[in-house]
C-alpha cells in the first residue's frame, strides 16, 4: 500500500511541479535562443503558483523586447547620422581637390605642379577612406586591402616608365581596419608607395619590378613596398616631405618600419598591432 501511495505522490509531484518546470525551462530556452514567446499562462491543471511565476515571465519578455527595439531604432538613427557625417565629410574633400585641380591647370612650374599633385592625390585618398565609410556593411570598419591596391594601381599609371616595362605584383589581403587606423595606414601606404613608384628603375632585363605586400599575421598587421631602383636616384632623404609624414602616420599607428637597400632594391616593411574597437570611457 506504501508503494501505490509513493506512486501516487511521485505523479503528484511530476505532474504539478517537474514537468511545469520542465515546461517553463523550454520557453525561456526558446525566448533565449529565437525570442519566441508562449502562447499563454497556462492551463487550469496549472498550479497557481506557475501561473503567475509564467505571467511574470511573459511581462519580462515583452519589457526585454521593447527595450531591444528602442535600441535598435536608436542604433539605426545613430548609424545613418554617422553616414551622413561621411558623405559630406568626403563631399567637402572632393570638393578641396576639385580647387586644387583648378590651381594644378593654372600653375606655371613643374614643381609646383608636382607638389600641388601629392597634396591632392593625399586629400583624394582620405576622401575615397570617408567614402567607403558610410558604404561599409562591417560596422564602420575599412578594407584596407582594397584601398592599397587602388593606391598601387593609381600610382603606377603615373610613372614615367611605360607600363609595359612595370611588372607589379599585389598581394593584398582583406582587412578589415577600425577608421582610426585605416586613415594613417592608407595615407602611410600612399606616401610609401608613390615614393616607390618616384624612383622606380629598370633592372637588368629591362623590367621594373614594384612588388606590395599586405598580410595579418596573429594580430599584427604587415605592409611590404619593395621596388627596383635606379643607381643614380636615391631614395627621399630623411628630411623630405614624404618621409617625415611616414613618421608621422607610423607613431600614429605605433608602428615599426623598417627599410632594407641593395644594389638594385629599395624594401620598406610596416608593423603594428590591429586594434579592436574600444568604447568611450563614460564617467559618471
Amino acid at each position: 500500500m506504501w508503494a501505490a501511495a509513493l506512486i501516487a505522490m511521485f505523479a503528484a509531484l511530476y505532474s504539478l511541479v517537474i514537468r511545469q518546470v520542465a515546461t517553463l525551462k523550454t520557453e525561456m530556452d526558446a525566448f533565449a535562443e529565437t525570442r519566441k514567446i508562449p502562447d499563454d499562462v497556462g492551463s487550469e491543471r496549472t498550479p497557481t503558483e506557475f501561473v503567475d511565476l509564467k505571467a511574470r515571465f511573459l511581462d519580462m519578455t515583452d519589457q526585454i523586447l521593447r527595450e531591444e527595439a528602442r535600441l535598435e531604432s536608436h542604433l539605426r538613427e545613430k548609424n545613418v547620422l554617422l553616414k551622413e557625417i561621411h558623405h559630406r565629410v568626403k563631399n567637402n574633400l572632393q570638393m578641396i581637390a576639385s580647387i586644387m585641380n583648378m590651381q594644378i591647370r593654372n600653375a606655371e612650374h613643374d614643381e609646383t605642379v608636382e607638389n600641388l599633385q601629392r597634396i591632392q592625390g593625399r586629400v583624394t585618398d582620405m576622401a575615397s577612406i570617408h567614402t567607403d565609410l558610410y558604404t561599409s556593411p562591417d560596422e564602420g570598419r575599412v578594407n584596407v586591402g582594397e584601398l592599397i591596391a587602388n593606391t598601387v594601381s593609381k600610382s603606377t599609371s603615373l610613372s614615367d616608365i611605360d607600363p609595359d616595362d612595370i611588372v607589379v605584383t599585389t598581394e593584398v589581403a582583406p582587412i578589415l581596419l577600425y577608421p582610426d587606423q585605416t586613415v594613417p595606414l592608407s595615407l602611410l601606404a600612399a606616401e610609401v608607395v608613390t615614393n616607390a613608384v618616384k624612383y622606380l628603375g629598370k633592372a637588368e632585363d629591362g623590367k621594373a619590378y614594384l612588388s606590395v605586400k599586405l598580410q595579418e599575421d596573429d594580430g599584427q598587421c604587415l605592409l611590404s613596398v619593395c621596388n627596383s631602383v635606379r643607381r643614380d636616384a636615391p631614395h627621399e632623404e630623411p628630411a623630405g616631405v614624404g618621409s617625415k609624414l611616414i613618421r608621422v602616420f607610423a607613431i600614429k599607428l605605433g608602428a615599426e618600419v623598417d627599410t632594407t637597400e641593395e644594389d638594385d632594391s629599395y624594401t620598406v616593411a610596416i608593423s603594428f598591432p590591429i586594434e579592436t574597437f574600444q568604447p568611450d570611457v563614460v564617467d559618471f
